[in-house]
């Protein structure tokens, strides 16, 4: 799981999961999906990288994406 800042806009957000993910491998594309529940569907470079980010976060692979869920930063992480 991600933890993001669900108040801030998905520009946002995305940044944010570039910079978690960026050290797993060569992001391509970041979706985020609100509703009914939050969750990031991630593209990388190859399949490896994406099961490596899934290993990290936790979630799901299909070959190059991974699917993975977004949860709320705590208050102390997001005065910080």
């Amino acid at each position: 799981m991600l933890q993001v800042n669900l108040a801030f806009p998905d520009f946002h957000n995305d940044q944010i999961i570039r910079l978690s993910c960026s050290q797993l491998g060569h992001v391509r594309s970041i979706k985020i999906q609100r509703s009914p529940s939050a969750f990031a569907v991630i593209q990388l470079a190859d399949n490896t990288q994406a099961n490596e980010l899934v290993s990290r976060f936790g979630g799901s692979a299909i070959g190059n994406y991974a699917l993975v869920h977004l949860k709320q930063m705590s208050d102390n992480a997001i005065a910080a």
